[in-house]
């Protein structure tokens, strides 16, 4: 018999996910304003919890792009992740996702770096490839990771590294 996943969920995670939900995925549906769904998915963010326990959580630059580097506290074990937040290219910033990068940092026991990317359309393709491939050239040349290392991408546009 499969566990209910929401049982494993905090009182608080499940109250944010009836929250957006019920009325800020309402509202988002019927919004055409970019401008302003970035305004409402920032104001959201305030709400989601980013300081998961046992993380540490510092602004940083990868290959000159800001970035949020999260880490499990006593270090991070071998690897690196390099975080593509979600949002389509078009929103989302490492602010909105602080609360998944920092669970990611303390699930697989790595550095993660969340960049911000360029978001279109102001800045349209490829800029946001070019930020991820800058920010991977950069992960090379710190040597925080090496050529010939495990690259894979997941659905939601994480890329991780390891051996």
């Amino acid at each position: 018999m499969r566990k209910d996943p929401t049982r494993q969920v905090s009182p608080q995670a499940r109250m944010l996910r009836a929250f957006l939900r019920h009325v800020v995925k309402h509202h988002i549906n019927g919004e055409q304003d970019l401008l302003r769904l970035r305004k409402n998915g920032d104001a959201v963010a305030v709400f989601a919890p980013d300081a998961p326990r046992g993380v540490t959580r510092r602004r940083a630059r990868l290959g000159g792009l800001a970035c949020d580097r999260h880490e499990p506290r006593g270090g991070a074990g071998r690897g690196v992740v390099l975080y593509l937040h979600g949002g389509g290219f078009v929103m989302g910033s490492s602010r909105t996702h602080r609360g998944i990068s920092g669970r990611l940092a303390r699930g697989v026991g790595a550095a993660v770096y969340t960049i911000d990317y360029r978001l279109a359309p102001e800045h349209p393709y490829p800029c946001a490839l070019e930020d991820a491939a800058t920010a991977y050239r950069a992960l090379l040349a710190t040597g925080s990771i090496r050529p010939g290392w495990r690259l894979s991408a997941t659905a939601r546009a994480a890329i991780s590294l390891s051996r």
